[in-house]
């Protein structure tokens, strides 16, 4: 489920460009298919993280 989840959040982020959240969705689908989820805590912290800098940068060049 993990390893799906990241999957599809890690392509539809590659499409806008958020190179830094496709990097830890990569890294939570490698946990998720190892089925080893011992870094997955740490790995969704700083993808909320990236994410809210994302869309707050998104929020920028819209209002530009």
């Amino acid at each position: 489920m993990l390893a799906s989840c990241a999957h599809f959040l890690k392509n539809m982020s590659f499409n806008s460009g958020a190179v830094r959240i496709v990097e830890l969705c990569q890294q939570l689908e490698d946990l998720g298919r190892a089925s080893n989820l011992a870094g997955a805590p740490a790995l969704l912290q700083e993808l909320e993280t990236a994410f809210a800098q994302t869309k707050a940068q998104l929020l920028t060049l819209r209002n530009q």
